[in-house]
């Protein structure tokens, strides 16, 4: 129940096989972030190859904003939110695809949407927290109330595990 601390320079979670975690073209990615650093992190990463993603949540603070990264089956597509939320608060990012369609919401709100091909090419390499496969990018703050789903979550349902800035349990 308390947040996992990342120093932003090398701490990380190795969190099982890719191909394990993400295992169809729906997904929802939900997290809490307390971002404290300056530089470009890595929240959630699940990948194709070493190194690789195939869909990726990271916060870029080197131009303040807020990017995923989709595999459509030979290239990354990027979904992104541009003003900084590098502010040392909590908030609540959430991420929906299909295999055709993408929303990414912070703080309950839908802040962009996409309409790129999502091809799930998980790998047995690592999903990892807080850095990119190929061990640069880490993350710096806090992460809590990490959750993924195989289906993309709803406007409603992801307003309610926002719920006002006081976190849902996510099961």
């Amino acid at each position: 129940n308390s947040p996992m601390v990342f120093d932003g320079t090398n701490d990380y979670v190795e969190a099982g096989a890719s191909n394990a975690t993400i295992t169809g073209n729906d997904v929802t990615y939900s997290v809490w972030i307390k971002n404290t650093d300056n530089d470009a992190g890595y929240i959630l990463q699940n990948q194709k190859a070493s190194g690789s993603s195939n869909l990726t949540l990271w916060i870029n603070n080197t131009v303040g904003e807020v990017d995923v990264l989709v595999w459509d089956g030979s290239s990354h597509g990027t979904i992104n939110y541009d003003p900084s939320i590098n502010d040392s608060q909590w908030h609540h990012l959430a991420f929906t695809t299909t295999s055709s369609a993408q929303v990414l919401y912070i703080d309950g709100i839908a802040v962009a949407t996409g309409t790129l091909t999502f091809a799930n090419a998980s790998s047995s390499d690592l999903f990892q927290i807080g850095r990119t496969g190929s061990g640069s990018q880490y993350f710096g703050g806090l992460i809590n109330e990490v959750a993924i789903w195989d289906e993309a979550l709803t406007a409603p349902e992801v307003t309610a595990l926002y719920n006002s800035g006081t976190p849902l349990d996510a099961t």
